[in-house]
């Protein structure tokens, strides 16, 4: 928010995007010893590359590892 303060100050102007969604996310410790693993995948524009990744948590939610992978294909 300071950084928003500076450039208006200096009349930059800002043409922020509104936020599309919103949603709470609330982590629950797993059992030890349980990962969990999310996941997800992009596309970049409507027939660009594919690509996911994903993150593996502990029970501390510290990060365990993560991966991500470019698919070779076109959405």
């Amino acid at each position: 928010m300071h950084e928003f303060v500076i450039l208006k100050a200096i009349f930059v102007l800002i043409h922020a995007y509104n936020a599309p969604l919103i949603k709470e996310v609330i982590w629950n410790p797993l059992v030890v010893p349980w990962i969990k693993c999310n996941t997800d995948d992009t596309s970049k524009g409507c027939t660009g590359p594919a690509a996911w990744g994903g993150i593996f948590r502990d029970n501390h939610a510290d990060v365990v590892g993560c991966f991500t992978q470019n698919l070779n294909i076109s959405a």
